[in-house]
């Protein structure tokens, strides 16, 4: 059956009954959507938002931060996704950027406070936990006041003790250090400071925690990327007052102290770390999204007998004393071929250590990935570790068959040969599903189009994540926007959900069973039409 709907992105009617009429009268008032700047998915240990939780953007370019249709009106999805747009009046740059913070609250909950530095437009993805006062994993909170310079009045001592694998952490801030936010102005009030250790029981714990799943991309000018090897202690500090301004810079050198455990091994010595022993150090700009090598603390023994590693920091958000090894941003690319015809069928593969034969594990734990091998397509692996040489193995999901490429230099960059022609041909195939916006028109006048881009979602019935389907995009010549997927199977129902911007669906199809290999949408009007 047939879903008309005459005015898709206006927004103010949504037809569940495929039979009902056309909304008559309607006047189109659709601007054409803002490219997204900043995607932030809040999460929480229940996978659902408080019912009051709340977001609202501050700091001196807040005017500046728009929805993705160009108005002040935030919205959080159910999934915890926040989209947001830079107004078409602003032109971030390195030399004059864009400076706010997106701030979320919620009964019961530590505040959220997430600085941004915008640069250019392009999207910038942040995952950030809201977590619940008390709990396990909410920071350690303390209060502190500064002056209207920004001087503090007393001096601060957090000690967070070590609890679930998080190093114990000590965080000593002098009086009359001034403290300023990323503009270099000073951050005066009352003061709320948030300290939350970061798991280092393992490196695999440590890097589910870290930004960059244990990658620190380039940190510092012409630096490569490195990869965690062991991690001697970690912590994230914010340090905010009560209009959510939050502080970039310290005046004097603040104290961090890590608790180390004696067996710690020291990978570069191949012994026990020891007093003397140097472990680098690196801080990680949460507004900025940027690792940054700093002078490395050392190994000290305390009064109680006790070692623990002691530096200097001087300025927020994430610090972390870890060894780490030379990773390569790019490797080798390997050109399938494969009797598997288009499709998203996901084998498992492995990057072996050709100088072991062992498979390479990553900072994240895992030593293998699943990915599609389409005849024809090419598989890219990244982050390997510099000077090695490796082999990427694929196993058969139909067979046994087991096929391993030659070895190659791991940053070598370059395109070789998987012949995976041994693989048996699936019996059963996925099918293309196509999804379509379709206007009755020969032909259609693409200036009347209120949008060249289509953003859809859709979910199972009966459960409650929302997916993201390809994204439509306008052709010239063509009558409808078009695209095919595999993510759909014939004979599910599913709900399906469609508007002109991220995190603005206007449109809504609930309980619609795919009895056939396609969901089209059509158009009936020929307001758009040549």
């Amino acid at each position: 059956m047939k879903k008309y709907i005459p005015y898709l992105f206006a927004g103010l009617a949504v037809l569940s009954d495929a039979c009902q009429n056309p909304v008559q009268d309607v006047e189109l008032k659709f601007k054409d959507p803002m490219p997204v700047s900043v995607e932030m998915r809040f999460r929480t240990a229940t996978g659902e938002l408080p019912k009051d939780f709340s977001v609202k953007v501050v700091g001196p370019d807040a005017a500046r931060v728009v929805s993705p249709l160009n108005t002040a009106r935030y919205r959080v999805l159910e999934d915890g996704t926040l989209f947001l747009s830079v107004s078409p009046a602003a032109a971030p740059s390195a030399t004059s950027p864009l400076r706010f913070s997106v701030v979320a609250t919620a009964s019961g909950y530590a505040d959220v406070v997430q600085p941004v530095e915008l640069n250019s437009l392009l999207t910038r993805r942040f995952a950030l936990d809201v977590l619940r006062k008390g709990s396990a994993t909410a920071p350690i909170e303390t209060k502190a006041v500064s002056d209207a310079s920004g001087t503090m009045q007393a001096p601060v001592t957090i000690s967070a003790p070590s609890s679930d694998g998080a190093t114990a952490t000590l965080l000593s801030i002098a009086q009359g250090t001034q403290v300023k936010d990323g503009s270099g102005q000073a951050v005066d009030g009352p003061l709320n400071i948030q300290v939350q250790p970061v798991t280092t029981s393992s490196v695999t714990a440590a890097a589910a925690e870290l930004p960059g799943n244990g990658i620190l991309a380039q940190p510092g000018a012409n630096a490569p990327s490195q990869q965690i090897k062991a991690v001697a202690g970690a912590v994230k500090i914010e340090i905010f007052n009560e209009d959510y301004q939050t502080v970039k810079t310290f005046s004097k050198p603040v104290r961090l102290v890590f608790a180390l455990e004696s067996h710690t091994m020291n990978p570069v010595t191949k012994r026990l770390i020891q007093p003397g022993d140097v472990i680098p150090l690196f801080s990680y700009d949460i507004a900025t999204q940027r690792w940054q090598q700093e002078p490395a603390g050392q190994v000290e023994r305390n009064a109680q007998g006790s070692l623990e590693y002691v530096t200097s920091v001087s300025h927020l958000s994430y610090w972390m004393a870890a060894f780490t090894e030379s990773v390569c941003d790019a490797g080798p690319i390997f050109r399938v071929s494969s009797p598997i015809p288009s499709g998203n069928l996901l084998y498992r593969c492995q990057v072996i250590d050709a100088a072991t034969g062992q498979p390479l594990s990553n900072a994240a734990g895992s030593n293998e990935f699943r990915s599609t091998i389409n005849d024809g397509q090419f598989v890219s692996l990244a982050n390997l570790p510099s000077g090695s040489r490796v082999r990427l193995r694929v196993y058969d999901n139909e067979s046994s068959t087991v096929v391993t490429s030659g070895a190659v230099e791991a940053c070598s960059n370059e395109t070789i040969a998987l012949d995976l022609s041994s693989f048996k041909r699936p019996a059963v195939l996925p099918v293309a599903v196509r999804i379509a916006l379709q206007f009755p028109c020969a032909q259609l006048n693409e200036a009347k189009l209120p949008t060249k881009t289509i953003y859809a979602q859709y979910r199972e019935t009966g459960t409650k994540e929302w997916k993201n389907l390809p994204v439509l995009k306008y052709e010239a010549g063509k009558t409808s926007f078009s695209i095919e997927t595999y993510e759909l199977a014939v004979g599910k129902t599913y709900d399906f959900r469609a508007g002109p911007a991220q995190g603005s669906y206007p449109f809504e199809q609930p309980a619609y069973k795919l009895a056939k290999a396609e969901w089209v949408i059509e158009v009936d009007t020929d307001e758009y039409c040549r």
